[in-house]
């Protein structure tokens, strides 16, 4: 068996003339620079800034306000993690009225039916690219449709 090792660490204990100094240091650097006195006299001291506020604390010294500050205003609470988006999408209709589209309702992520889109194509790359190039030719002719049908309500709309 091995014997118990006596627990070395504590700490360093500091007397209250020592912690008094410390205090005092702070308050006149905070007297004369407005702030930074408690990170001023942890380097000058070597002490951390924990056990100096703790001290500061014990000591009843309030913390010194800059020269001429004054009253500070308290800053509007800024809203936590991301923005919120807007309940619908609005697109643009054929007559011009925004039409309102729902929002999908639902747990996040993808939506059903769409898992497994590029494997519902069957059979080897070469059907898949022609599958593709149809889909492309397909989008180009929308594309061309949607082309007349704004030019052809801008039109009408120039009329009114």
């Amino acid at each position: 068996m091995s014997a118990k090792k006596a627990n070395t660490s504590k700490g360093k204990r500091y007397s209250a003339e020592e912690k008094q100094a410390v205090v005092d240091f702070v308050n006149k650097y905070n007297a004369e620079k407005g702030r930074g006195g408690q990170a001023a006299a942890s380097k000058e001291f070597s002490i951390s800034q924990l056990s100096i506020a703790g001290w500061l604390k014990a000591s009843g010294s309030a913390p010194v306000k800059a020269k001429g500050k004054g009253k500070v205003k308290a800053k509007a609470k800024k809203g936590r993690g991301r923005p919120k988006k807007q309940a619908t999408a609005v697109e643009a209709g054929a007559e011009g009225a925004a039409v309102e589209a729902p929002k999908a309702k639902g747990k996040r992520g993808r939506k059903p039916g769409s898992k497994n889109v590029v494997s519902a194509v069957s059979g080897g790359i070469e059907k898949k690219l022609d599958e593709l190039r149809k889909v492309a030719s397909e989008i180009t002719r929308a594309e061309q449709d949607l082309l007349k049908l704004r030019t052809r309500f801008e039109t009408l709309k120039a009329s009114l």
